[in-house]
């Protein structure tokens, strides 16, 4: 068994002093379909990093229970086929 301290299983890529968010991409009726774990310096990382995540669906940056931007999905462009 693997002993692990406090710190590395908070910060698993060993970011000590990093923050926990999570970015949730969210369908077209804004239900979760994924998360992702972000461990950044600060929010304004955090929310560069969720921007990153957004392409067909909405990103939702929360920390706790504190939501602290959406991100609006690109819109593409209907093909006429």
């Amino acid at each position: 068994m693997v002993l692990r301290r406090p710190h590395e299983l908070l910060f698993p890529l060993g970011g000590v002093g990093m923050l926990h968010y999570r970015a949730y991409l969210l369908d077209e009726n804004r239900h979760v379909i994924s998360a992702a774990n972000l461990y950044c310096a600060d929010e304004q990382a955090a929310k560069e990093r969720a921007q990153q995540l957004v392409d067909a669906n909405d990103v939702e940056l929360w920390q706790l229970d504190r939501r602290i931007a959406v991100f609006k999905s690109h819109p593409r462009p209907s093909s006429d086929y």
